[in-house]
C-alpha cells in the first residue's frame, strides 16, 4: 500500500497535491484542519444549493410571468378589442401623415428661399 501511495504520488504533477489522501496524509491533519477543511466544504456545498434553488425560483417566477401574459392576451379578444386596434393604427396613420406632409411643406419652402 505504501509503494502503491509512493507511486501515485510520483505520478502527480509536480506542486499538485494527490487527488486521494493516503492514511499517512490522514494521520498528519490535526482536529482544527479538519474542521476547517469540514466547514469549508459544508459552505461550498450550502452554496451550491442556495444557487441551485435561486436559479429555479427564477425560472418559475418566468413561467408564472409568461402564462400571465398568455392569460391576458386571451381575456384580450373580441370585436371591441378590434375596434380599439383599428382605431389606435388610424391615429398613427395620421400622424404619420401629418408628418410627411409637415416635411414636404419645410422642402417646398427651402425651395423657393
Amino acid at each position: 500500500a505504501k509503494a502503491a501511495a509512493e507511486a501515485k504520488k510520483a505520478a502527480a504533477p509536480v506542486g499538485t497535491p494527490s487527488t486521494t489522501p493516503t492514511g499517512e496524509d490522514m494521520s498528519q491533519l490535526h482536529g482544527q484542519d479538519v474542521e476547517a477543511a469540514a466547514t469549508k466544504i459544508q459552505a461550498i456545498q450550502r452554496g451550491r444549493a442556495e444557487r441551485k434553488k435561486a436559479k429555479a425560483a427564477a425560472k418559475q417566477r418566468a413561467t408564472d410571468k409568461k402564462r400571465e401574459r398568455m392569460a391576458m392576451l386571451e381575456e384580450l379578444q373580441g370585436p371591441e378589442v378590434d375596434a380599439a386596434a383599428v382605431k389606435i393604427q388610424a391615429i398613427q396613420r395620421g400622424r404619420s401623415q401629418r408628418k410627411k406632409a409637415k416635411q414636404n411643406a419645410k422642402s417646398k419652402q427651402e425651395a423657393e428661399d
